[in-house]
């Protein structure tokens, strides 16, 4: 489960990772991608939603997007890592990961699927000591009953 706040001795990288699997959800209800990379399903609207307030910085309207069972699952090598387990416990991390970077935004660049599993290739932006930032992953998305219920992310590219 992430903690409030990432941990002073964790490398901005890695703080920054796990960023990038709380954005990624926002591809998590997409049907089909359109030439901008923004879904035409469906489900567009959970999508869209999701990035709206993860882009606002509002736990609260993070909220409305995850399944109470969430789980946000890291996936390194052969290992797989429960980061957060439950919507309470997602939420309450976003609130010391936004006030950590108060600029990030999210960028869904793909999605694949449809249905249940729709895998996403996300980029994350951010400014750190006046230069700007951007890292990017794969994570793919399970929807239930319209809500993102599972999400499993691959390590930071670059």
């Amino acid at each position: 489960m992430p903690s409030r706040h990432p941990s002073p001795g964790r490398s901005l990288k890695t703080s920054l990772w796990a960023l990038l699997l709380t954005l990624l959800l926002v591809g998590c209800a997409s049907t089909s991608p359109s030439s901008s990379g923004r879904s035409t399903g469906s489900t567009a609207a959970v999508v869209q939603g999701y990035e709206a307030a993860f882009n606002a910085h509002s736990p609260e309207q993070v909220g409305r997007w995850l399944h109470e069972e969430l789980s946000w699952l890291a996936i390194d090598g052969d290992q797989v890592r429960v980061e957060a387990r439950g919507r309470a416990a997602m939420l309450q991390w976003l609130h010391g990961y936004f006030a950590q970077l108060p600029d990030v935004r999210a960028q869904i660049e793909t999605f694949h699927g449809d249905g249940r599993y729709v895998a996403v290739h996300e980029c994350l932006s951010w400014r750190h000591e006046g230069q700007a930032r951007q890292q990017c992953a794969h994570g793919t998305y399970e929807i239930d009953n319209g809500l993102i219920r599972r999400v499993w992310y691959w390590p930071v590219e670059g």
